[in-house]
């Protein structure tokens, strides 16, 4: 019994977060009068199994089991607060907000996009007929069109907007990645496209006064690293490394280190928060000697601690680091020793009582397991080899505690990413001590920077660190076979592994035997759901007519094969390719593809298709396209088919079209103008035929066997 109540923190986080996660699957809306009877209910068995059972020893297990449902509660009632502080809104806003003249804070600094820039914003106020202002709040995300000035934009800025409030669109193309579900997690439901001259600044309020202090801290430090003359690329690289800030890195960088398995050093969590811990305890070793002193020398490490996470702007990972090691330096200053796996379960159970909605983010998840793995993991692998010397020693401690990371995040994050980095061990044996390198040259500059010395030749060696760094990750994620891509692992696969890892703990670790019969059926039924997910994409032919805005984008897949039809400028714009049409692609485990561009006159024929431009045979289905190459056939001559996609800036009448074709299933494509689609659509429902609008719906999909 002591060995099971000395994890008493682990075993209060654990139905607590269970509860979380259950109603974020479930997505059921508590009514608030439910809630409190729910909280009763809970509270009336609490105290009525302390009073009533407690002395009771064999009926001890029934204030176990009422403890455990009341933090199961808890969880989901948390869940259901947040969502039905939003239901009010959803249901006054519907699809959107009429135009209108809107109050609203900056709650983050605006990051300049593509062609606009975009920022977080929270309503304070709308303006009615009578130019009376009224409570109103929402989170909206805020797009400023070409507008210079949205950039000087900071965290408590008033701006009066005058726009229409719209709903966020969901994914438009299958398995996508889902940008309303990921901004909804962050309880944010809506979005404005603001022009110029829509908007103007009116003041500031500061609302979270700790908040509005972080993002100083944040741009004082930018401010000093760009007086030592870090500039372009170095300035991007540390401002990542150090701060999380990803905005300033070009996407090849991000995918340079995405593919040679260094992407955590990008990600300013639990490496950075110990790095910071141990430049402190060596700074301040001469207060290890006395008693008091020793107490001042973990307040002046949690001060540290604290002041990195202020300057990094509070962001997720950094606070669920610091509360760790703020949880351990309290341990060390009060000599109290505790289970690390309680540390974790304690900062968990507060991090996600702020916000449960944290555990929805994927950098909450991997965070959590990468420590848990090496809490797991790393003392059996650093104690397969017994170094010779501390050279040795400290190169195995960062191969071991990499590969223990590594085994306890690999299944999620081929799960998110759908990809798994070859040299990762190697890696991590340069960016990890680089990390600290820099990290320690970043600390000196700021401090430098704090008493007027701004020499830029004292960022020199910041400079070349970060230039190592750089094109060592370059270098490494340049060999062959550097990365695995297309991992498609369904969640049943994903809690697969996870059972066959733990059950690996349980069987090496823990040294229970009978936990290898977990192992061999867990290892069994993923790859009997790997064969039947496999065979069922064999069997299953596929016609997807994407939404690509502007463009043609028709695939058909059969037996992993991709015969993809899309008009030239597509075809050379592989970024619109990759984030629209790869998802689906990965999805159907595409192993060969065939490109055809539109109006191609040329004739292909493969087992199961036959191609004569604009008509299509596939799989027993006929296909034509009506695009600009379609041409009027003989007076009274129908074309008969199963579908006809019309595509393009169609010249021909719609009468002279229903004359012409005969289809079972009318798709209109999102090449198509908005107003002759418009036009096409109310033609073939006065009709009573079957239209299907890409652009107004989403992409086509048609599947059977």
């Amino acid at each position: 019994m002591n060995g099971y109540n000395k994890y008493t923190p682990l075993r209060i986080a654990m139905p607590f977060v269970s509860g979380i996660v259950c109603m974020l699957s479930v997505n059921v809306l508590l009514s608030s009068g439910l809630i409190l009877l729910i909280a009763f209910v809970c509270f009336f068995c609490l105290l009525f199994a302390y009073h009533f059972l407690r002395t009771n020893f064999r009926l001890r297990w029934i204030s176990g089991l009422f403890a455990n449902l009341s933090l199961f509660v808890l969880g989901a009632c948390l869940i259901s607060v947040i969502n039905l502080r939003n239901k009010p809104l959803l249901n006054e806003a519907g699809e959107s907000l009429p135009e209108n003249v809107f109050l609203c804070r900056i709650d983050e600094s605006p990051v300049a996009k593509a062609r606009t820039t975009a920022g977080n914003a929270v309503t304070v106020a709308k303006m009615d007929s009578l130019g009376q202002w009224h409570p109103m709040v929402i989170k909206i995300l805020v797009y400023f069109k070409d507008d210079s000035l949205s950039k000087t934009l900071a965290y408590g800025d008033l701006i009066v907007i005058s726009g229409i409030i719209q709903n966020i669109p969901g994914p438009s193309n299958p398995h996508m990645f889902n940008y309303r579900q990921y901004l909804y997690n962050r309880q944010i439901c809506y979005q404005v496209l603001l022009e110029p001259g829509k908007w103007q600044r009116a003041g500031r309020i500061v609302s979270n006064p700790v908040r509005l202090w972080a993002e100083i801290c944040r741009e004082k430090f930018l401010e000093t690293l760009r007086k030592f003359k870090v500039e372009g690329q170095d300035f991007a690289l540390v401002s990542a490394l150090l701060l999380g800030s990803k905005e300033f890195l070009e996407k090849d960088i991000m995918q340079e280190f995405s593919h040679a398995g260094a992407i955590h050093v990008m990600s300013v969590s639990g490496l950075h928060v110990g790095i910071i811990y141990v430049l402190a305890d060596k700074m301040l070793f001469f207060m290890k000697r006395g008693r008091k002193s020793r107490k001042m020398h973990q307040i002046l490490i949690l001060v540290c601690i604290w002041a990195y996470a202020f300057i990094t702007g509070l962001c997720t990972s950094v606070m669920r680091a610091a509360l760790m090691f703020s949880l351990i330096a309290a341990g060390r200053m009060f000599k109290r020793s505790s289970e690390s796996y309680n540390i974790l379960a304690v900062a968990a159970f507060i991090q996600l009582w702020i916000n449960p909605y944290d555990i929805t983010q994927v950098g909450f998840q991997l965070s959590y397991l990468a420590v848990l793995g090496i809490f797991a993991f790393y003392k059996p692998f650093n104690e397969l080899i017994n170094p010779f010397n501390k050279l040795f020693s400290g190169v195995w401690s960062i191969l071991a505690v990499s590969m223990a990371a590594q085994l306890a995040t690999f299944p999620l994050a081929c799960h998110y990413f759908n990809m798994f980095p070859v040299y990762f061990l190697i890696t991590n044996l340069i960016v990890v001590p680089l990390a600290a390198v820099i990290t320690y040259f970043a600390a000196a500059l700021l401090m430098a920077g704090a008493v007027g010395l701004t020499f830029e030749w004292l960022a020199w060696p910041l400079k070349w660190s970060l230039r190592l760094m750089s094109g060592s990750v370059e270098f490494i994620q340049s060999w062959p076979g550097a990365v695995i891509e297309q991992i498609v692992l369904t969640q049943v696969q994903v809690i697969l592994i996870y059972i066959t890892i733990i059950s690996l703990f349980a069987f090496g670790v823990l040294a229970c035997r009978r936990w290898v019969f977990v192992i061999l059926g867990s290892v069994v039924l993923f790859s009997f759901l790997s064969a039947d997910y496999l065979m069922e994409r064999l069997k299953t032919n596929e016609i997807a007519v994407y939404q690509v805005s502007g463009h043609t984008a028709i695939e058909l897949i059969h037996n992993r094969q991709s015969f993809f039809i899309c008009d030239s400028l597509l075809s050379e714009d592989p970024g619109k390719i990759e984030f629209q049409i790869k998802p689906n692609r990965m999805h159907e485990r595409i192993s060969e593809l065939q490109m055809i561009k539109t109006g191609d006159q040329t004739s292909l024929s493969f087992p199961g298709l036959f191609i004569d431009y604009p008509f299509i045979y596939f799989r027993g289905k006929s296909i034509v396209i009506i695009d600009s190459y379609w041409q009027t056939g003989q007076p009274g001559e129908i074309v008969t088919c199963d579908m006809a996609i019309f595509s393009g800036d169609l010249r021909i009448r719609t009468e002279e079209l229903k004359m012409q074709v005969e289809a079972k299933q009318m798709i209109i494509d999102s090449s198509v103008p908005f107003y002759r689609a418009v036009q096409l659509m109310q033609t073939f429902q006065n009709e009573d035929i079957p239209c299907y609008s890409v652009r107004q719906e989403g992409a086509f999909v048609f599947k059977w066997k």
